[in-house]
């Protein structure tokens, strides 16, 4: 069947509603190897959000990261051991290490979202869905651990690489396509 206009693919503004401004700058998510490791990256975006992020938890009096109850650089160190394939032990005594990797996911995103949504404009949830899997190394951090996931023969990182990492939407940022 013919339609006459297109579904629309994002929220359309009205006009007196300001556009989302990022006034950082943020490196690519893959940066050039000879001059930063994605460690060194991923550390330096994490410090680069830490002003914003601050200025959204003064603002609303809340955050939502803190499941995995890891400090944010802890959180990343731990998500990133798993992107080459390092399984480790879990890092919170008695919890098993696949949820705390979903834990530890969860804040990091949790961090990045939040520290987005105190800059000026007023993005929607799709646009930082695009934003973090398209253009931030943490989204190309979660497509390297989705990889090595599914990669595992255990049916829990299986699942967190299927369902839990990444936005069945956004999987067109996914280099495993």
């Amino acid at each position: 069947m013919d339609y006459m206009e297109d579904a629309p693919t994002k929220r359309e503004r009205s006009n007196d509603e300001d556009p989302w401004v990022c006034p950082i700058s943020l490196a690519s998510p893959v940066p050039d190897k000879a001059e930063m490791t994605v460690d060194n990256a991923l550390t330096r975006e994490i410090n680069d959000l830490a002003p914003w992020y601050e200025l959204a938890t003064q603002k609303t009096g809340r955050s939502t990261v803190g499941s995995s109850s890891l400090e944010i650089l802890d959180a990343a160190t731990f998500v990133l051991s798993f992107r080459t394939g390092g399984f480790p032990e879990s890092p919170i005594k008695g919890a098993q290490v696949d949820r705390v990797l979903k834990w530890a996911c969860d804040d990091i995103k949790a961090y990045y979202y939040e520290a987005m949504l105190a800059q000026p404009g007023a993005p929607t949830s799709a646009d930082l869905d695009e934003w973090f899997f398209g253009q931030t190394t943490a989204g190309s951090v979660f497509f390297d651990v989705q990889r090595e996931c599914m990669n595992k023969d255990e049916e829990a990182y299986q699942l967190i690489g299927k369902q839990y990492l990444v936005p069945r939407l956004q999987q067109h940022w996914s280099p495993l396509d």
